[in-house]
C-alpha cells in the first residue's frame, strides 16, 4: 500500500492520517456511522493533531509544520467518509476467469450471474427458523485464485424478510462449499428449497498479494461447522 497521506477537510481545520492509519480506522470503526464517532481535530498551532476515536481507544497522531507541509503535497482530500477502493470483477471479468480455469463456480448457472456478482443457490432443502443461525451449503463449488477475494451479501429479498449472513468474507486460494451462516431475525420461518438463489458473492481483485487460504475450511464439502 502506498504511503500517501489521506486527508479530510473539516470546517476548514485539517484532519489528516497515513493511508495504513486510515485502513485501521476503517477497519475499527466500520460499525459506527460517522456522526456517533468523536472526531478532534486540528490545533494547527505549530503542529497538526488527528484524532479519531475507534473502537474502544483512542489513536493520536501528530505531525511537525515541516513534516506537513512535506506530506501534504501527496495528500488527497476525501469526501468526510472514507471508504477504501475496491476493484469489483464485473459480469465480464468473472466469465473470462471461468473460462480460462482461474476461477471456479460450479455447477455454473447464467440464471444466477449478475453484472457485478454472482447468486449462490442453496444445495438442499432448508428452513430458516426465526431467531436460529442456519448453516446452508451452497449449490457451488467455488475456487478462487490467488488474486481475487469475495464478499458474502444476503440477497435483498431475503434480507427483506428479516435474514441476514454472518462470516461474510472469503479468502484468495479458498475451495470448496461455502457454508453460509444465515441467520433468521424476522418474525417467521423461511423456508429455502434448494437451488433457491440466496447469497450474492462479489469478487474483488488483490493487488501485489503472494499468500492464498491454507485454512480449516479449505476443500469443504456440504455446510461445516465452527472448528474452534
Amino acid at each position: 500500500m502506498r504511503d500517501t497521506l489521506l486527508s479530510i477537510g473539516l470546517s476548514g481545520d485539517l484532519f489528516v492520517l497515513t493511508a495504513n492509519e486510515t485502513l485501521l480506522w476503517y477497519l475499527r470503526g466500520l460499525q459506527y456511522i460517522l456522526v456517533s464517532l468523536k472526531l478532534s481535530v486540528l490545533y494547527r498551532i505549530g503542529f497538526a493533531s488527528a484524532m479519531i476515536a475507534v473502537g474502544a481507544g483512542i489513536y493520536q497522531k501528530k505531525i511537525g509544520p515541516e513534516e506537513e507541509s512535506t506530506r501534504l503535497q501527496t495528500a488527497h482530500f476525501l469526501p468526510v467518509f472514507f471508504q477504501p477502493e475496491l476493484m469489483i470483477l464485473s459480469r465480464e471479468s468473472i466469465l473470462k476467469l471461468i473460462d480460462s480455469g482461474e476461477l471456479v463456480l460450479e455447477p455454473y448457472s447464467g440464471g444466477s450471474q449478475q453484472p457485478a456478482s454472482y447468486d449462490l443457490r442453496a444445495g438442499e432443502d432448508y428452513v430458516l427458523k426465526k431467531g436460529e443461525c442456519t448453516l446452508v451449503h451452497s449449490m457451488e463449488r467455488v475456487e478462487l485464485p490467488g488474486d481475487v477475494a469475495a464478499t458474502l451479501m444476503c440477497r435483498s429479498s431475503f434480507g427483506r424478510k428479516g435474514v441476514l449472513i454472518g462470516g461474510g468474507y472469503v479468502d484468495p486460494g479458498f475451495r470448496g462449499n461455502l457454508t453460509l451462516c444465515l441467520v433468521n431475525m424476522g418474525p417467521e420461518d423461511v423456508p429455502l428449497p434448494a437451488g433457491e438463489r440466496c447469497v450474492q458473492i462479489i469478487m474483488h481483485e488483490v493487488t501485489e498479494g503472494s499468500s492464498t487460504y491454507n485454512g480449516r475450511y479449505q476443500d469443504s464439502v456440504g455446510a461445516v461447522g465452527s472448528r474452534i
